[in-house]
């Protein structure tokens, strides 16, 4: 990989890593050999199955890796976007999947790189963040945090929903769709786009708020300030879900309402290529 840096290095020298692995014995066997890095650099270092989540949130709480290393593709990033909240320790992203857009290296190129990361000669690339709160007759139910979107959608039957919008409280649109997507500009490349909406620069400050196949409404998306709240509220008889990330799914009863706004957290990626990185990377993967 090319690295043509046009702006200083602002990582810190790193004391602990953590490195997360998948299923698969190669992610494994490369997460051995960073773990020989680390240690060879004076470097403490502690490996872990990424789908052994309670194990992994105890080592971020315990441990408090300065940089994290993931390996998998876009689904692994958001997962590890999630265990490591709220610290927002910055996260190397070794794509073993199929698009892998967030993530920064291949698994070839990662382990020449590694010392240099180990030394803090990266950018850190901040990403704006959204927290969903559900709301169940009039009593807070639960909240979480979502790099990509939150979604109120239909549940297990095939059966369009009904979704009342406000945007800070003042009555937006009510929706008849598979369901009503707000999204972060992270996240407006992934189900936001699917549905029609429109691709924003991962460093703006803006939500996207998309209807999911929408009856007999304008069906545009909506590209509002980070600084509101949106209302999203289940209204008619049908039940549904609440998905964050497309990883955690709540079901919803009729009058279920999730509120989203932009989040105190960020999420943090380390970069080794050039800021100008997000036009070429996406039109590679899409194309």
């Amino acid at each position: 990989m090319a690295i043509h840096p046009t702006r200083a290095w602002v990582g810190e020298p790193a004391r602990r890593v953590g490195i997360l692995y998948g299923h698969y014995a190669d992610t494994q066997e490369l997460a051995q050999t960073l773990a020989a890095l680390a240690q060879a650099h004076d470097v403490e270092c502690w490996t872990a199955p990424r789908h052994e989540e309670a194990i992994v949130r105890d080592l971020f709480q315990q441990a408090r890796p300065d940089l994290v290393v993931t390996m998998g593709g876009d689904g692994a990033m958001l997962q590890t976007v999630r265990l490591a909240a709220p610290d927002a320790t910055p996260i190397v992203g070794v794509n073993f999947g199929t698009l892998g857009f967030l993530t920064e290296f291949q698994p070839d190129e990662i382990a020449a790189c590694f010392p240099a990361l180990l030394a803090g000669e990266y950018w850190l690339e901040e990403r704006l963040k959204l927290e969903g709160e559900i709301w169940r007759d009039g009593q807070l139910a639960a909240v979480y945090e979502a790099l990509n979107d939150v979604v109120m959608c239909r549940g297990a039957l095939c059966k369009m929903v009904r979704v009342r919008v406000t945007i800070d409280d003042e009555p937006f649109t009510t929706y008849a769709a598979d369901g009503v997507i707000v999204a972060t500009p992270t996240g407006s490349t992934a189900y936001s786009f699917a549905a029609g909406g429109p691709i924003l620069h991962p460093q703006l400050r803006s939500l996207v708020l998309t209807p999911v196949a929408p009856h007999l409404i304008l069906s545009s998306s909506w590209v509002l300030s980070s600084e509101v709240q949106v209302g999203l509220e289940l209204v008619g008889r049908e039940e549904g879900t609440a998905a964050i990330d497309g990883q955690i799914h709540e079901p919803l009863r009729p009058g279920d309402r999730v509120h989203v706004r932009a989040s105190r957290q960020t999420a943090r990626f380390v970069r080794r290529r050039p800021p100008t990185y997000f036009y070429g990377a996406l039109l590679e993967r899409i194309k």
